[in-house]
């Protein structure tokens, strides 16, 4: 074996490396993908528990002991309150939910160009070691 190459590198622990950043890259890939579905999922929810939960609190101010019951009627106001922020907060999340979407997908490609690129440098450098590998051994055995 060529000094040239022992200097280099082994190809085979090159390669096992570039594999190993592959695998690197396409979990985050996947965890990405992953992340997004469980936001969407998570967006959702809420949604439809703060619409819900306005809903009841508006019921329950409509309840015929909020005219009978001061202190009823202004802990139900207060909930009605707290239910529409709750409810604002969510629609808000939904609003900045695309620009989410836009960062993840990003995050996607970028990741799918990271493997793409230590494929074709794993590439590169075996033909680069081989080159080198002909060449030391032609100048060895004349």
């Amino acid at each position: 074996r060529s000094n040239i190459i022992c200097l280099l590198g082994d190809p085979k622990t090159l390669s096992f490396l570039i594999g190993i950043m592959n695998g690197m890259c396409l979990k985050l890939e996947d965890q990405t993908k992953k992340l997004h579905k469980d936001m969407k999922k998570s967006t959702e929810a809420d949604l439809a528990m703060s619409k819900a939960a306005v809903k009841i609190s508006v019921d329950l101010l409509s309840n015929p002991l909020c005219e009978q019951d001061q202190a009823f009627l202004e802990a139900m106001s207060a909930l009605d309150t707290a239910m529409k922020r709750m409810d604002s907060f969510n629609q808000e999340k939904v609003r900045l939910s695309p620009k989410f979407d836009i960062v993840l997908c990003k995050i996607q490609q970028s990741s799918t160009r990271l493997v793409d690129k230590c494929t074709l440098w794993l590439d590169w450098l075996l033909a680069f070691l081989f080159i080198l590998a002909l060449l030391a051994y032609s100048t060895e055995h004349g």
